[in-house]
Formats: structure tokens, sequence, C-alpha cells
């Protein structure tokens, strides 16, 4: 018991201190992290058919800033997706003969990066979540939230 307890605080002190170096930086310039909820909607030239995704950004900094801003640099700010030469990409790539779409083109199809980035998450934590579940783990171990993996989840009817 006393080992687990040390252990989160050793967690708890290395995230304080890692997180006070993400804020600073190299240059000792403060970086604005948003801390509510981010309205993550679609390119201007697309006309939605679900309402906009209200992402709770706070609630995903247990994770590295890398984990979604793949392509951040750490210094500049974060910008849109759609706006980094990313996902940039409004419209479904089309299938080549029968065969899938391109998968590089697949992946910097907006839509598609964002459903696999996080709903595959979430997937991935449902996984963890059983298998600790269906272990002796259960007891010892409490079980993330996984968040949500449906359509109306993410996009409620307006």
């Amino acid at each position: 018991m006393q080992k687990r307890y040390l252990l989160m605080v050793g967690v708890a002190i290395l995230a304080i201190f890692s997180f006070g170096l993400v804020i600073a930086g190299e240059s000792g310039e403060s970086m604005c992290i948003p801390m509510g909820t981010i309205v993550i909607e679609p390119p201007d030239q697309i006309e939605s058919k679900r309402a906009a995704v209200m992402f709770p950004h706070a609630t995903h900094f247990s994770y590295t800033c890398g984990t979604c801003h793949h392509k951040w640099d750490r210094e500049t700010p974060v910008l849109s997706c759609m706006a980094t030469d990313c996902h940039d990409i409004a419209t479904i790539p089309k299938k080549v003969e029968g065969n899938k779409a391109d998968p590089e083109l697949s992946s910097r199809y907006y839509k598609a990066a964002y459903h696999s980035a996080c709903i595959g998450c979430h997937k991935e934590i449902k996984q963890q979540n059983k298998a600790i579940e269906n272990s002796y783990r259960s007891v010892m171990t409490p079980v993330q939230s996984s968040g949500p993996t449906g359509c109306i989840d993410c996009h409620p009817k307006e």
C-alpha cells in the first residue's frame, strides 16, 4: 500500500514538473493552453450534417500534447489541423478501381483523422478496461472512463 502511495506521489511530482517545462518552454515565454471546451467543426467549405463536437480539452491533459498534435514542434502555437497541411483534404478520397483509397490521402481527410484518433483511442481504452475487469487486477486497478464511441455521443441532435 505504501509503495503504491509513493509511486502515485512520484508520478504526480513528475507530472507537475513536466507540465511546468511545457508551459515555460525554452524561450521563457508562457504558452496559452486552452483549459475549457474546444468546438471542433468541419472546414468552412463543408456543409455539416451533424452538430459540432464540444471537445473537453482539459479532460485529455493526462496525454502528451503530441498524442493529438503530432506535427507540433512544441515552440510555435498549435494551429488547426486543417491549416497545417496535415489533415487538409475536405472531401473523401475516391476509391481506385474498386480498391480502397490511397491510405496517405485517407489519413489527410479531416473527418477520418478525427474519427480514427478520437474513436480509436476511446475503443482502445474500452478494451483495456475489459481486460482489467476480466482479470484479478480489477480489485486493485480502477478503470478509466473510455469516452464516447457513438455518433450522437459527440454529435448531439440540434
